[in-house]
């Protein structure tokens, strides 16, 4: 008889106290959620959807290709793409599933990855397994900057060449509009560049496309010696011409004038780094130009050192990311690899001296009176 009095008190007494502890719950977890800033909120939620739907042929990472040889890695989506077009390309499934909010969550969030190597900004960059995918995408221009004999006798399939010097110096807004035209680069093209050389060539038309306010482009890791050595498929054929129109847009932000590197000497705010083989030391600026050549943020086999080994690297000779910072160089190569690696990085405020001008940047140094 006791038990039967007990037995129907303690449920009655659990729900009491859960009535009281879950409401306590939900708003400590709401008030916990709502405080966290919105793009925390965003990616956990992306993550959720991405964990989902996505991570079984991606990874975890978005770096698994498994799964066919269609599947694209996503660090950085790979070949820079707007948002909506990262949604396009996943339109079935999210237009299923997802609302457009959920879409933007998604998207968020696999813009978010880092790659393998760390890198802030790893749309900057493609290895050789991410750019196989796209190698017969209409809207991908790969180009080819060695020696045109080079090109003759072997190249990546579908690689256009263009000449290196053709971008010995920067070219003209309207001789550049023409160069791109001549090798089907438009405005929406997104672009892979690469060369044998060390990455100097790829730089060059790397610098030149940011200047003119083309974002989509993307350099080949390791280039030619690496893509050859790792045994991938070459061809001697050419890629058919494209009709495409190319819009150059200036970018302030990109370059400095003889007068500006002028005064980043004196201004104590501004690193000025010598990217060059040989230093320029002269006129006693030794304390104001820090020289690191472009050569040593590459790996033996040429490709980019991770994000932390180039973090380590240039904050030893105190180029750090909150600071302002001028590249330069023996000839606007160097500055302009130098540039693309510390962009690389996500340093925020990051110009080059291309010295395509009269006044090349160890003049400037030696001839300004401290």
């Amino acid at each position: 008889m006791a038990r039967q009095m007990i037995t129907p008190r303690l449920p009655r007494r659990c729900f009491a106290l859960l009535s009281v502890l879950v409401p306590i719950l939900f708003w400590t977890r709401t008030l916990r959620a709502e405080e966290e800033p919105p793009q925390v909120q965003r990616l956990a939620r992306g993550k959720q959807s991405y964990d989902m739907l996505c991570a079984g042929c991606h990874g975890t990472d978005g770096e698994s290709t498994s799964r066919g040889e269609n599947t694209k890695t996503l660090p950085g989506i790979g070949i820079r793409r707007t948002d909506y077009e990262i949604g396009h390309r996943l339109r079935g499934l999210m237009a299923a599933l997802f609302t457009e909010e959920e879409r933007a969550d998604l998207v968020a969030y696999v813009k978010s990855f880092k790659g393998p190597k760390g890198y802030a900004r790893p749309e900057l960059v493609i290895n050789a397994t991410a750019l196989t995918p796209f190698i017969t995408d209409p809207g991908v221009r790969i180009v080819d900057l060695r020696p045109a004999d080079a090109y003759a006798q072997s190249h990546l399939p579908n690689a256009v060449h263009l000449d290196e010097d053709a971008l010995r110096t920067l070219p003209d807004a309207a001789r550049f509009a023409a160069l791109m035209e001549g090798i089907g680069v438009g405005n929406n093209t997104c672009v892979v560049a690469y060369d044998d050389n060390g990455g100097r060539g790829a730089a060059r038309l790397w610098a030149a496309l940011t200047y003119y306010g083309h974002p989509r482009v993307s350099i080949l890791d390791g280039g030619w010696r690496k893509w050859l050595g790792d045994g991938r498929d070459t061809t001697v054929w050419r890629p058919s011409q494209r009709v495409v129109t190319f819009t150059p847009w200036p970018q302030p932000d990109v370059h400095v004038t003889a007068a500006e590197l002028r005064a980043c000497l004196k201004a104590q705010d501004v690193v000025l780094l010598d990217a060059s083989p040989s230093f320029m030391r002269q006129n006693g600026w030794k304390h104001r130009v820090i020289h690191l050549e472009s050569t040593n943020t590459l790996q033996p086999d040429g490709t980019f050192r991770p994000a932390a080994e180039l973090l380590s690297l240039y904050a030893a000779v105190g180029i750090t990311p909150d600071r302002r910072v001028v590249t330069m160089g023996t000839d606007w190569a160097q500055a302009a690899m130098a540039m693309f690696t510390l962009r690389l990085l996500g340093y925020p405020d990051v110009r080059m001296y291309d010295g395509t001008g009269t006044e090349r940047a160890g003049e400037i140094v030696s001839h300004t009176g401290q």
